[in-house]
């Protein structure tokens, strides 16, 4: 009879226990999507995208004002003459190292030389960097990896918007000093908005040859 007790409580202990682990308790919250966190520029790109898609972007362009895609961009200079309209070097005798008459242009094709980017190109002529990116098929994975030689097509009529932060990189006139491996265009490239033609016209420079490390620079 005791044993039949025993027997009974462990079975009643048990349906217990397992009706307490089996009761309801609060799933962990998943993170909102809005409370994900993303760099800045990420930030920046998604909402022009999304303003883009949603029509709630402000005029700024071209004769639609939209921001062209890659095959409208194409269609804008096909048929067009583009001998000279290359921006490197962006003076009209490409032996020419006479700079005395330079004056700075937007080109509506650019060659990226070895150590520039993207987002320096778009400092440099002042044109939006979202747009140049579109164009061009950049993403944030590739855009510091470019090779040299890699042709952008440079939206002029889609200027840099203060929003995304100051063209300049470094405050300047100013001076600097050469440092092994530079070229005007990686000079130019750490002041951000300053042109590399201006650097050598400046320092009355022949823009062909790389300056000597060592040599103390005036940036305009």
């Amino acid at each position: 009879m005791k044993r039949i007790r025993y027997s009974s409580l462990i079975i009643i202990a048990g349906l217990l226990f397992l009706t307490g682990c089996s009761g309801n308790k609060d799933a962990d919250p998943i993170q909102s999507l809005e409370k994900a966190t993303i760099s800045p520029e990420r930030e920046i790109l998604f909402e022009a995208t999304r303003q883009a898609y949603d029509g709630s972007a402000p005029a700024v362009t071209l004769s639609e004002n939209v921001s062209p895609t890659n095959n409208e961009f194409r269609e804008l200079t096909t048929g067009q003459e583009t001998e000279g309209a290359i921006g490197n070097p962006s003076w009209t005798d490409a032996g020419n190292s006479d700079l005395s008459a330079w004056t700075p242009s937007i080109p509506e094709i650019y060659a990226l030389q070895p150590g520039e980017t993207a987002k320096c190109i778009a400092r440099r002529f002042g044109i939006d960097w979202v747009t140049l990116y579109s164009v061009n098929n950049i993403s944030f994975e590739n855009e510091n990896n470019l090779p040299a030689g890699t042709m952008l097509n440079i939206p002029g009529d889609m200027l840099w918007n203060e929003a995304y932060g100051p063209r300049a990189t470094a405050a300047h006139p100013t001076s600097y000093t050469v440092r092994q491996g530079d070229t005007f265009y990686t000079i130019a490239c750490s002041f951000g908005d300053v042109y590399p033609e201006a650097i050598a016209q400046a320092n009355n420079l022949n823009f062909n040859e790389a300056p000597l490390p060592g040599l103390n620079l005036q940036i305009p």
